[in-house]
Parts: structure tokens; sequence; C-alpha cells
């Protein structure tokens, strides 16, 4: 069974490293969304795929939830 993004968020503050890979493949298809927005740009897919995975990273070690707002919509500006 897997994991909510927001409990994933609360162990990856905690220092539970197998929560971040956890998070990036529970949201792949949001980062081959975010993805998309470059696909007429000249960028490389895996530069591309690289730079999604790290802002998803962060953005878990950022996110609050006292925000009132789901993690997927946090992560994406």
């Amino acid at each position: 069974m897997n994991k909510s993004n927001e409990i994933l968020c609360k162990e990856i503050k905690e220092g539970n490293i197998e929560s971040i890979n956890e998070l990036v493949n529970n949201n792949e298809k949001l980062i081959y969304s975010l993805m998309n927005r470059f696909r007429y740009e000249k960028f490389d897919k895996e530069d591309l795929f690289s730079c999604s995975k790290y802002a998803l990273i962060k953005a878990a070690y950022n996110f609050d939830e006292s925000y009132g707002c789901l993690f997927s919509t946090y992560a994406v500006p």
C-alpha cells in the first residue's frame, strides 16, 4: 500500500531516506507532466527529469500541511 504524499513528506523531514524514493516513484506522472511543459524547448529529457525530481524532493522538505493544500498542488507552481 502506498503512503500518501503528506505522510511521506513528514518522514522525509524526519530523515527517512527510503521515503524520498517512494515519493519520487509515487509522483512519476507529476514529474512527466512538468517535463511536458518544456517539450518544445531544446532541453535534454534526462536533464529535465533530474531537475524535476530535485524540485519534487526540495518541495517535500519545504511542504507544510498547515497551508491546507495537497502536496501535488504545492509542488507544482
